[in-house]
């Protein structure tokens, strides 16, 4: 397994509750000004506030390296993934947009 993905499961699983009435979800920031990829972890239980805890920051700024990072994860863990600053880009395997909004 890759190191970064297992830093990112390692560090979200205490944070990973499964309660009833909440939101999991990730999101992924491209830090342009860094040249990194910052992942998030958000989560909301029904009529509380979001909550955000920063995960891990991915120094290797290739897109090819992120989408196999985000498969691997994706294999291991089902949470929707979010992206921001992504706007244009596109995975280099699929050329599918990135980021929708």
């Amino acid at each position: 397994m890759n190191r970064d993905v297992k830093i990112l499961l390692e560090r979200i699983q205490p944070l990973f509750k499964r309660m009833s009435q909440t939101r999991y979800w990730i999101r992924v920031v491209n830090d342009q000004f860094d040249e990194q990829y910052n992942f998030f972890f958000h989560s909301q239980h029904r009529g509380m506030r979001e909550k955000s805890v920063p995960l891990h920051s991915i120094k290797n700024y290739r897109l090819e390296y992120l989408e196999k990072v985000i498969s691997l994860f994706k294999e291991n863990l089902n949470l929707s993934i979010y992206y921001a600053g992504f706007k244009g880009l596109r995975w280099p395997s699929t050329n599918k947009r990135i980021q929708w909004k």
